[in-house]
């Protein structure tokens, strides 16, 4: 009996023993699985992020501030000094602000009576010498101010609100002009703010600027159109403003300002490596995400990996986690470019396409934030284009208008069928459609139709 239990092996001799080789045993196949899927985990993100940057570059995009705007302007092509000289000088007459306000009337009441003429001729006057500066700079090809696009790109820039300015005043005077009869020179003054919208944004390829420059190009339209309808019989005038009309932006490259786009992403995600709270406080107040719950306690995140759900914003992101969320942002704006790559002709079809595509990336940022937290904060590209194609709508609708007039004048009567004029068959077949084809929604979900002004 004694050799008998001499002859057990050591496991069966001690069961306190043989429960903890066998802990071991277990602990060491699940670390060796978790290591293992920890590993994979990190290469996937690894290889994901190294393909999507390898993307963007492929697209032409910048990753770094030197690419945001990829060419030099030479000082001797830039309009940025003499623009600022105008700001400057508006800065120091404050009272020019209530000279605005009295001579903005004339939009507000129109046609206007004497008293609001006279208020805007009060307000072009004094500003005179500021409309000379902009003449002179409108004939230089680029407005480059050099904006520094590694210090907080998300930063407004008061330029904007200052070029608005000039805006208004340029119509304003276009409009006072064509009032004491002097409608040319009243459409000069329209080429030259039209040349102002061109110059804008050619050295400043952000949402901002972009939306800035159509707004302008908009306050330039209002004073055209006003124009027009006052001249309906006067053949020169129609014919020049025509001219005028082709100077204003048609229609803007969504391309040129996703520059600004993907490198805000990769400037958040540096922001994210070196000043997290900051960071994470400026994406919640951009509307990344609600505010970090406390610390998740270890046995949550555990079963949280193992089952592969989503968790909540942590406070702090480890490195790998903020390449996972690049590169899902970096992918997006790869996924647009492409797009509107393949969809240049048609402004409606790349629309549609980035409709869809801004409704998987809000899907995936509401389920999954952790890593979609970058995309939740964005600008969605297909309102963008949504906006650009009520530019080009506009711009086609006062061509129509002004080809409507010039038959008048050359026939005696208005045209029986509009679809004959020449504007028409040179529509894209997007605008085309919103114009003439007034149908019910369709599973594209395309805009409602766009009524024109038929004289």
């Amino acid at each position: 009996m004694h050799v008998s239990l001499l002859a057990k092996p050591l496991w069966q001799r001690s069961p306190f023993r043989a429960f903890a080789l066998s802990a071991i045993l277990v602990f060491s196949v699940a670390a060796l699985i978790i290591w293992r899927l920890q590993s994979a985990e990190v290469n996937r993100i690894k290889t994901l992020y190294a393909q999507e940057k390898a993307a963007i570059r492929a697209d032409g995009l910048p990753l770094t501030p030197d690419q945001v705007v990829p060419n030099h302007t030479p000082e001797v092509q830039n309009a940025a000094p003499l623009y600022l000289s105008i700001f400057t000088a508006f800065k120091a007459h404050p009272q020019w602000r209530i000279l605005e306000a009295n001579a903005l009337s004339v939009f507000a009441n129109f046609p206007p009576n004497a008293k609001t003429l006279r208020a805007a001729d009060r307000y072009v006057q004094a500003t005179r010498p500021e409309m000379a500066k902009v003449e002179k700079a409108v004939r230089l090809p680029y407005c480059d101010f050099h904006y520094d696009w590694s210090v907080r790109p998300l930063s407004s820039y008061t330029n904007y609100a200052n070029f608005r300015t000039l805006a208004r005043l340029i119509a304003l005077d276009a409009v006072r002009l064509d009032r004491e009869g002097k409608p040319m020179a009243a459409l000069d003054r329209l080429a030259v703010g039209a040349r102002m919208v061109q110059q804008f944004t050619s050295a400043d390829p952000s949402v901002m600027a972009l939306l800035v420059s159509s707004a302008m190009n908009t306050i330039f339209g209002k004073a055209w159109t006003l124009i027009v309808q006052h001249h309906p019989h006067d053949l020169v005038v129609l014919r020049h403003a025509q001219k005028v009309n082709h100077l204003l932006v048609r229609s803007y490259d969504l391309r040129w300002f996703l520059r600004y786009e993907v490198y805000e992403t990769v400037w958040l995600g540096d922001y994210l490596r070196q000043h997290p709270k900051e960071a994470l406080k400026l994406l919640q107040e951009a509307g990344g995400f609600n505010a970090p719950p406390p610390q998740e306690v270890w046995w949550k995140k555990l079963w949280r990996r193992f089952t592969g759900q989503s968790g909540p914003i942590p406070s702090k992101f480890s490195p790998l986690q903020i390449d996972l969320l690049e590169a899902r942002a970096l992918a997006y704006y790869d996924t647009a470019y492409r797009t509107l790559n393949s969809h240049q002709a048609n402004v409606l079809a790349a629309q549609q396409a980035l409709q869809e595509l801004d409704g998987r990336a809000d899907a995936l940022g509401h389920s999954d934030p952790r890593e979609y937290m970058l995309l939740n904060a964005r600008v969605p590209l297909s309102y963008i284009l949504q906006h650009l194609l009520q530019t080009e709508s506009r711009w086609w609708q006062r061509e129509l208008l002004a080809e409507q007039y010039i038959y008048r004048c050359e026939h005696g009567h208005a045209p029986a069928d509009v679809r004959r004029l020449p504007a028409v068959q040179q529509m894209p077949e997007s605008i085309r459609w919103i114009f003439f084809l007034p149908k019910s929604s369709s599973p594209t979900n395309r805009p409602a139709p766009h009524t024109f002004f038929r004289p």
